[in-house]
């Protein structure tokens, strides 16, 4: 597989997660596609020729969040090459292109305009804000976009598929998981840590709405994303008598978090997306990320006994033997896996254009992820494709750091929340 990547306009070598990557040939054996039907009979539009589909993903890649934008490209480029060895995708092989955005709202917007002239559309494109910030084009020229942040706000994009649950219904099943956990219960209070923007707003409204159907007390607090220091918003969270500290962060201030509830004695739990690493479990922070946290996913964990996350684990340490898993490497792959399918629906379809990935888009009601991602359903706009959450621990004898421990929950008030609302 061919990956190329560019910044501005200036196009480099690029090694994925300081790994040389190595290029396999884009060029296409003659002959039918995946549906049978001659190359020739497939209509094409941007980013497709007779022998390559150009894919691109938009990340960070050398700003604030680089090491989770390599693991994700990287998560892709396995699938990708892995896909090309068996012969691509109608008939064609799939040319993966990065564009370095550093994490950068108005970079995005300065890169969006080659990467929409080159690619036929995005496996992964971070993060919600740069995904809003250029949606009018997106909309103009009908661009499939898988984002890589699970903000339920993206749903407004008609093109922007979520592959899993967004963050406010994640949140909700994990607050419902914990009443059962009899951690939490009707009367108790909660405490929201959350960024001022993105997934910290998300993870808020998430939690107020679990807050007011379970009647459980939510009390607030705002952390900057640069912030490596939670202690103040940890005591408050303990002065207001929380039993639970909902995180709307990063893994930086999860773990923050934990280790301060843990040295002061604090008796809560805290729950998070999953972005903690297994690097975290090898610092002072792991008893307690080990005690207090509980983490929720649309990944299962890739040390997992799933049989495509083992597979997905072994061709990982295989290709990067030197280099850390994250959740972003297996959202990554998972990702290449959903456009996969989109693009194999179009080809059968015999539509390679932008119109075609929109209508097999929408006809998709399951995608086979082998169980490594919860159910996904993209045939209704606006709407997500996914309720359902798995529910993790940290976990030190995990090569990625977590353990399963119930996969697919989905609480009864999760499936009728609309985003939003």
């Amino acid at each position: 597989m061919t990956l190329r990547f560019r910044a501005a306009r200036t196009v480099v070598a690029i090694a994925v997660v300081a790994t040389a990557v190595s290029a396999c040939s884009s060029k296409a054996n003659s002959g039918t596609d995946a549906g049978n039907a001659p190359a020739g009979a497939v209509k094409t539009g941007v980013g497709v020729t007779a022998d390559t589909i150009k894919v691109g993903v938009l990340t960070d890649l050398s700003g604030p969040i680089a090491p989770l934008g390599k693991n994700g490209l990287a998560g892709s480029q396995l699938f990708f090459e892995q896909q090309n060895a068996k012969g691509g995708v109608c008939g064609r092989k799939i040319e993966l292109v990065a564009y370095d955005n550093k994490y950068n709202v108005q970079n995005s917007v300065s890169l969006f305009p080659t990467v929409n002239a080159e690619v036929i559309g995005l496996t992964n494109f971070s993060g919600a804000a740069d995904v809003l910030a250029v949606q009018q084009s997106i909309k103009k020229d009908k661009m499939v976009v898988l984002p890589s942040s699970y903000d339920s706000s993206l749903l407004s994009i008609p093109t922007a598929a979520i592959p899993g649950s967004p963050y406010d219904i994640e949140t909700i099943n994990g607050i419902s998981y914990l009443i059962e956990q009899k951690k939490l219960a009707a009367g108790d209070t909660l405490a929201v840590i959350h960024y001022p923007t993105g997934i910290g707003l998300n993870v808020l409204s998430g939690a107020r709405a679990a807050g007011k159907h379970f009647g459980v007390k939510v009390v607030e607090q705002e952390v900057a994303p640069s912030a490596t220091e939670v202690t103040a918003q940890v005591n408050a969270a303990r002065a207001a008598g929380a039993k639970v500290i909902v995180m709307g962060t990063a893994g930086t201030q999860t773990v923050a978090a934990a280790s301060v509830v843990q040295a002061t004695g604090y008796d809560a739990t805290i729950l998070a997306t999953n972005l903690i690493s297994a690097a975290a479990l090898a610092t002072p922070a792991k008893d307690a990320l080990l005690n207090k946290v509980v983490l929720t996913s649309n990944t299962v964990p890739l040390s997992s006994d799933n049989p495509a996350a083992k597979a997905f684990g072994d061709a990982w340490k295989a290709k990067f033997p030197d280099t850390l898993v994250t959740a972003s490497a297996g959202a990554g792959y998972v990702f290449a896996q959903v456009f996969n399918a989109i693009l194999e629906k179009a080809c059968d379809n015999k539509d390679l254009t932008r119109d075609g990935l929109i209508t097999a888009l929408r006809s998709l009601t399951s995608v086979d992820s082998g169980g490594l991602q919860v159910d996904l359903d993209f045939s209704k706009a606006g709407q997500p494709a996914s309720r359902t959450t798995n529910i993790l621990k940290p976990d030190a004898d995990a090569f990625d750091g977590v353990k399963l421990v119930q996969a697919g929950y989905s609480a009864d008030f999760a499936k009728q929340y609309q985003p939003g609302s």
